[in-house]
């Protein structure tokens, strides 16, 4: 449904509020750093789907491992991972960058390319 909303146009939000027939330029919202993370976290996924699914039995034939030492390792695997996401979040909260910095990355990814912006709104993509 998604791709169909974005091949055909995503609909205006802002179409009832526009007086007379001009039409404002639609912004576009596939950018190569959108594209970029929707293939990075494509291929998580299908890692994260393929050693959940084929894992226990990756490890018995390849390994000769029993099926409750599989089982183990997946369990401590799918674990690990949570506790990985978790302890992420933890120290992407407590991180204290400046907001300008912040702002600089935000106007570098919006404009596509790198330049120097301060902080502040700049001309070029802000």
């Amino acid at each position: 449904m998604a791709l169909l909303l974005v091949v055909f146009g995503l609909p205006d939000a802002g179409a009832i509020h526009q007086q007379g027939g001009a039409r404002t330029p639609r912004q576009n919202i596939i950018t190569p750093a959108l594209m970029m993370l929707t293939m990075f976290f494509m291929l998580l996924g299908l890692s994260s789907a393929g050693i959940g699914n084929f894992g226990v039995v990756a490890l018995m034939s390849g390994y000769g491992a029993s099926f409750s030492t599989a089982n183990m390792a997946l369990t401590a695997y799918l674990g690990a991972s949570a506790a990985g996401v978790l302890a992420g979040g933890f120290l992407a909260d407590r991180n204290r960058a400046p907001r300008a910095g912040r702002r600089r990355l935000f106007c570098r990814q919006r404009s596509g390319r790198a330049h120097h912006c301060d902080g502040r709104a700049c001309r070029r993509c802000c």
